[in-house]
């Protein structure tokens, strides 16, 4: 295996790691079960570090030998140090890089694949991650006497007594370490009972994974029932889009087996709804709640983005988040990774909850502190905001970005976002802790003044803009002012 890299900026010890964890979690569990607990730490095949300059190319080369036929995941993954910068040129960048990618082995060959594909695997070999285990033989001769096997089945559906539990899981890669399991909360499983022989479905049940990511498990009644199951990333305001579910089936024999993470969806997916939800909780403690958003990880997307008023779906949705999932912009892992989403579900929020906001021309791209329109830095500095407001821990660093005077430019104070996302946030911070700082406001109340401020630019009212926001928190604005810190205001 041959992983490479090229360094945007300096790293004073990035740390350069390949594993694979599926066979990890195998290896730690005897290989004959797959459940490790939650927290354990999966150890890497190689991991060194190194001092990287900006422009360098690394390459790292190891070897892996994978005893038993299986599907295994394979994780590249360069981390950046801690005090390494974070913004280059105005935009942020990834600190952290992670690039999965598939392996069947068998004796008679094997196959490389960008996802988990269950067709890659033999028909008669279950469609996990992890060594190859057969399906059990299911059995589908006629039933002698329809009416007693009928009541039997019913009978068994309801008198189980010891119904079996199964944990989702998936791998946090975020611990430079080593990846940790984290269970999946709060995700939203189906199971139904599928009749093989009369190939008739006698109907099922939604339930939902508690804190542990565990859920009690439906178990196949007799050896011509399957369990048909599917774990859906929906709930918490957050619908996650395709792969939007892990599908696997349960015969007959198979109920108390003891399972590990199911590997249909993509651990980004899962990654990223994990992450979405305490967004979205966050926001919701203090700001006007909105609907659920559907997001999407999509690879080969230049940059993360929010869509807004468009017929998408599932469930109703009129508007998603679409987060890059690989390339330089890549906005899954990491403290970037953390931005891009809040910042991404700030411009939902603002957009359902905040009063709305007009389709700005951002000129096909912007920074912290580029020059834009008026709309564009408004928009833009208002998500910076949101997401630095509601991600406090991941977003430190940006905070003070955010907020160091030196990265600003005088008399276009309204057009660039870096100073319409530091207004708000020198508002919400701690009273005096700067010398000019006299105040300090909570988020509900700058999340109210956004929604409701309107000013008379001599034609209509409106709100769309720094400016605008400057002169509702002060109650007014002099002329002088205005020409001072907001020329142009026609841009």
């Amino acid at each position: 295996m041959e992983m490479t890299t090229r360094a945007l900026i300096g790293s004073r010890a990035a740390i350069r790691r390949i594993a694979l964890p599926d066979l990890e979690m195998a290896k730690l569990s005897d290989w004959e079960t797959v459940k490790i607990r939650t927290e354990t730490e999966l150890p890497a095949a190689v991991r060194t570090s190194r001092a990287l300059a900006g422009g360098e190319i690394d390459r790292v080369v190891t070897s892996v030998v994978i005893p038993r036929e299986g599907y295994y995941r394979i994780v590249a993954s360069v981390f950046g140090d801690s005090l390494d910068a974070k913004v280059h040129n105005g935009h942020p960048v990834q600190d952290r890089v992670h690039v999965e990618r598939w392996v069947y082995v068998a004796e008679s060959g094997g196959t490389v694949t960008a996802t988990f594909d269950p067709t890659v695997l033999p028909a008669d070999i279950q469609a996990r991650p992890g060594p190859s285990r057969p399906k059990r033989a299911r059995t589908t001769g006629r039933r002698l006497v329809a009416s007693t096997e009928e009541a039997a089945t019913a009978g068994l559906r309801s008198s189980l007594t010891e119904p079996a539990t199964r944990q989702v899981t998936y791998y946090d890669y975020d611990n430079p370490q080593n990846p940790v399991v984290r269970p999946l909360a709060n995700v939203s499983v189906y199971q139904e009972e599928f009749d093989q022989y009369e190939y008739r479905s006698y109907g099922g049940s939604w339930t939902t994974t508690d804190a542990n990511g565990e859920f009690t498990a439906n178990c196949a009644p007799l050896d011509y029932y399957t369990i048909r199951g599917r774990v859906e990333l929906r709930g918490g305001g957050v619908q996650m889009g395709e792969p939007t579910a892990t599908y696997w089936e349960e015969y007959f024999g198979d109920c108390y087996e003891v399972r590990g993470p199911y590997g249909a969806t993509t651990n980004a997916n899962a990654f990223v709804f994990s992450q979405m939800r305490e967004i979205v909780a966050a926001s919701r403690a203090a700001l006007p709640a909105r609907g659920d958003v559907l997001v999407e990880v999509v690879n080969g997307l230049a940059v993360s983005r929010y869509l807004k008023d468009q017929p998408w779906g599932p469930y109703g949705n009129s508007d998603k988040i679409e987060i890059a999932g690989d390339g330089s912009n890549a906005g899954v892992y990491g403290p970037y990774g953390a931005f891009v989403q809040a910042h991404e579900y700030g411009h939902a929020v603002h957009h359902r909850a905040l009063g709305g906001y007009p389709s700005p021309d951002c000129g096909g791209g912007h920074t912290f502190g580029s020059v834009e329109n008026y709309g564009c830095a408004y928009v833009e500095g208002v998500a910076d905001f949101l997401a630095a407001a509601t991600r406090p821990i991941q977003m430190q660093y940006y905070f003070g970005y955010m907020q160091n005077r030196d990265f600003f430019t005088t008399g276009v104070a309204g057009r660039q976002e870096i100073q319409v996302a530091a207004l708000l946030l020198d508002l919400l911070d701690t009273a005096n802790d700067e010398s000019h700082d006299q105040v300090s406001y909570p988020l509900s109340y700058l999340g109210a003044v956004i929604t409701s401020c309107r000013v008379f630019d001599g034609l209509v009212w409106r709100g769309d803009g720094g400016d605008y926001l400057a002169e509702c928190f002060e109650q007014g604005m002099s002329s002088s002012d205005r020409e001072t810190f907001f020329p142009n205001r026609n841009m």
